[in-house]
């Protein structure tokens, strides 16, 4: 490209066709937009491909091709970012968000269910949560079949399944004294 717009520079001085000048300079430009667009492509930088494909949209004679092909790695990139920076903010909202994106903008398929792996075991570690703060047997029998399910440790699981036993126990005694009651009742 150098020695293209040096010759382009001679040419000038020597009052070559304008017409002509005009011309080459055209394609001058569209192989620097071209170059700028490649070297984009292969650093795999989201802005450097943002602002190239920007530049190359805006001139003539780019294939589509090389936009289309430019813009489903941009895509790609930007929901791997997403992915990335959900997972390092702990946001579980935006993770959803970006296995989203990064389906619908063709991330491989190894990539995803990893996301969806991290997002499953979250989503049933704060249910567990949940249900043991409450202290209700019944979510923490569910919490207890979404962790199985999200395959976390059972290291995780044996505080919530020791509640669990003594909760239906403590339900057990309090079921057992109404009986009493309600007996004791009946006989007088």
């Amino acid at each position: 490209l150098d020695s293209l717009q040096m010759a382009l520079h001679q040419a000038k001085t020597a009052g070559y066709d304008l017409g002509d000048i005009k011309r080459a300079e055209k394609l001058l430009n569209q192989e620097k937009v071209r170059e700028e667009l490649a070297s984009a492509i292969h650093k795999k930088k989201p802005t450097a491909l943002r602002n190239a494909l920007k530049k190359a949209r805006r001139t003539r004679g780019i294939d589509k091709s090389e936009l289309e092909g430019a813009s489903k790695l941009l895509a790609q990139l930007e929901a791997t970012d997403l992915v990335t920076e959900s997972l390092r903010e702990e946001d579980m909202g935006m993770l959803r968000t970006a296995i989203v994106r990064a389906k619908s903008a063709g991330i491989d398929r190894d990539s995803i269910e990893q996301a969806e792996i991290i997002l499953k075991q979250t989503k049933a570690r704060e249910l567990l949560k949940s249900a043991t703060e409450l202290r209700r047997a019944d979510l923490l029998k569910l919490a207890l079949r979404e962790v199985k399910a999200a395959q976390l440790p059972d290291s995780e699981l044996a505080a919530a399944r020791e509640l669990l036993q003594e909760l239906q126990a403590s339900r057990g005694r309090q079921s057992h004294t109404q009986q009493q009651q309600q007996q004791q009742q009946q006989q007088q």
